[in-house]
């Protein structure tokens, strides 16, 4: 009898992060989202808009908008304000501001085609994080699909690289292409794997955490962190100071600031009904997305490499979804009473 409960238990935790209508239309939301930002941004965003200010504005959404659904799912009643839980919020929200850090850093140093390569292998260490942190394994054919997904990240990367820069290696020191290249990007996409597992072991622990109340935890610790970078005038901070918040804003600029936020509120909850690797599945067909609205709105012709990448994408994603992992001792176990 024993055995049978651990078996049930190893099968629902296999379960809890299985795929679901309700999980779909997240994954398609967050995709849709992700793949028409860009454009967003390039025709509504302001173009003289400061960095900082977007994603203040973003923060500041992300917590109306979690609020507003507080409400209409009733469960504002259920939620409440804990110091520690707010300080344990903290942890993944400093991490993806020395993860953007360490990206920033790279960029300077490496063609973006490189930099976008590298920093896939962010899904590989997230499901590694995942079973450190949850005890969550990946089956055989998760693991294939965590490769289709590398495969696919590769072609949609390479396929959307429309110059890169002569050898980068050739025009820096060796050192500085290392160190100051390579090591940050490398570093960068282990903390976001670190991040996005931290995030999901909060939202799927025994007594899980609300994942709207997270999200207005971590837009609050963002704006703490951001406004207090302004205010010591570091960055785009002086311009801010010196000009105002809504300098080079219009009066559409909000769209894509609040798509944004919708975007991350989307996250949150993909995270917490399945995880972080499903989230990365989502981030993946985004940039499909992109490529069929770069083909619908700017009128390009769409890369072999992205339509290649579409299928594996979609059955990537099948596999992973559709065969968790089960101990299978367990399994055997349970079969044999």
């Amino acid at each position: 009898l024993e055995e049978e409960l651990t078996y049930s238990s190893s099968l629902k935790m296999a379960k809890k992060t299985a795929f679901s209508p309700f999980v779909g239309v997240l994954m398609l939301v967050l995709a849709l989202q992700i793949g028409s930002q860009p454009f967003l941004m390039k025709y509504y965003g302001g173009k003289a808009a400061t960095k900082s200010s977007l994603i203040v504005a973003s923060e500041f959404f992300k917590i109306v908008i979690s609020i507003i659904m507080l409400l209409v799912t009733k469960q504002l009643s259920e939620v409440h304000f804990s110091l520690k839980n707010f300080l344990s919020a903290g942890v993944p929200a400093i991490v993806f501001t020395v993860q953007n850090f360490l990206i920033l850093t790279s960029t300077r140093h490496l063609d973006g085609l490189t930099v976008n390569l590298i920093n896939q292998t962010k899904t590989i260490f997230s499901a590694i994080f995942v079973y450190f942190f949850i005890g969550l394994k990946q089956s055989k054919m998760q693991i294939v699909a965590l490769l289709m997904m590398l495969l696919s990240s590769v072609l949609l990367t390479y396929g959307g690289a429309s110059s890169v820069s002569k050898n980068t290696k050739d025009s820096i020191s060796l050192d500085d292409w290392l160190f100051y290249g390579v090591v940050p990007i490398v570093l960068a996409s282990i903390l976001s794997g670190f991040a996005g597992a931290y995030s999901q072991s909060t939202l799927q622990a025994e007594i899980p955490r609300n994942s709207f109340m997270f999200s207005i935890e971590l837009a609050i610790i963002s704006i703490m962190i951001i406004g207090s970078s302004v205010l010591s005038g570091v960055g785009d901070g002086k311009q801010i100071l010196n000009m105002g918040f809504f300098e080079g804003w219009t009066m559409w600029t909000a769209v894509p600031v609040v798509t944004n936020a919708l975007g991350g509120v989307s996250i949150g909850l993909i995270v917490k009904f399945a995880g972080v690797v499903e989230k990365g599945f989502a981030v993946l067909l985004g940039l499909v997305f992109t490529g069929v609205f770069d083909v619908i709105i700017e009128g390009h012709t769409p890369t072999i490499f992205k339509i290649v990448a579409l299928p594996i994408v979609i059955v990537g994603l099948y596999l992973h979804s559709s065969y968790p992992y089960v101990n299978p001792t367990l399994k055997e176990s349970a079969k044999n009473r």
